[in-house]
């Protein structure tokens, strides 16, 4: 797994330069890896779990999803997303966890910001696609009407 190590790395490298601290463990995981939530968390990019009404302290990023695997391949511009995605997961951390909408904006202030801080760095496609995931992201957010808990799980 050391390609997954390294996109972790790089990953909280990026919350680090935009200034995050205090920064959860960071697992990766497999679906096949938690066999009564492998339905739920094929579908995923990470999540975190509640058990015994606790959350875990950990921050589950699934290996098998699409942006990480991009990132894995090198894709620079997924690794901002897998440390969004972190970000986000960061968020359900704060009060009881089921601020999904707080969790998109979140993820999506962290995107806007890494492109506002690295323009001269990032080539003019990877701004843009950046840019677009940043406004998916809004655009989710802006749909969440009611508190979901869509990153918590129970086993």
């Amino acid at each position: 797994m050391p390609f997954a190590e390294a996109v972790i790395v790089a990953a909280l490298t990026l919350l680090h330069g935009e200034g995050v601290v205090n920064v959860p463990p960071v697992k990766v995981v497999q679906p096949g890896d938690l066999p009564a939530l492998s339905e739920q968390v094929n579908h995923l990019r990470a999540f975190r779990l509640r058990t015994a009404g606790q959350l875990d302290p950990a921050i589950y990023v699934v290996r098998t999803s699409a942006v990480f695997q991009s990132a894995e391949r090198g894709f620079a511009p997924d690794i901002v997303l897998v440390a969004a995605t972190i970000l986000h997961e960061m968020q359900h951390a704060v009060g009881d966890g089921s601020d999904e909408r707080g969790a998109l904006l979140t993820e999506m202030r962290f995107v806007r910001s890494y492109v506002k801080h690295n323009l001269v760095r990032l080539a003019t496609a990877e701004r843009r696609w950046l840019e677009r995931q940043a406004d998916e992201l809004a655009y989710h957010a802006s749909k969440v009407l009611t508190p979901q808990v869509a990153g918590l799980l129970v086993p």
